[in-house]
């Protein structure tokens, strides 16, 4: 495309800038929510296995687990719209080496709302088997 100017550049950074504080912030609330959900679980988990209730601590795991992953689900399309957009953007008025990096920041984040879930998964484990 056209050569970009150093003042359209300035904007278009800080344009880009803007979608990754963006997606950073539904990340950062997603793990927030995640984390107390868990912490909350956890604790309701350890009282039913102290008065006996293992099935009940179960499904207590189990219903966690499920509103985790709708969480993250929820979290992870509102990422991929932004991004989408974004990337779409910056790809539209030339600017191919913010799109790549803006994707890229996109991509990590979903990886760590993954792994946001296995740690969720392991922090449940083992408060079952505590």
């Amino acid at each position: 495309g056209e050569r970009l100017t150093e003042r359209r550049l300035d904007f278009l950074t800080l344009r880009a800038q803007r979608c990754v504080a963006e997606v950073d912030s539904v990340a950062g609330r997603c793990q927030e929510v995640v984390g107390d959900q868990t912490q909350n679980s956890v604790i309701r988990i350890k009282r039913l296995l102290r008065l006996g209730r293992v099935e009940a601590a179960i499904a207590e795991a189990r219903e966690a687990r499920q509103t985790a992953t709708r969480t993250v689900r929820f979290c992870s399309d509102q990422i991929n719209e932004l991004c989408e957009r974004c990337v779409q953007y910056l790809l539209s008025v030339g600017a191919e080496g913010l799109a790549r990096r803006v994707n890229h920041h996109c991509d990590e984040t979903q990886g760590d709302l993954r792994v946001l879930l296995q740690r969720q998964e392991e922090i449940l484990s083992d408060a079952l088997n505590g």
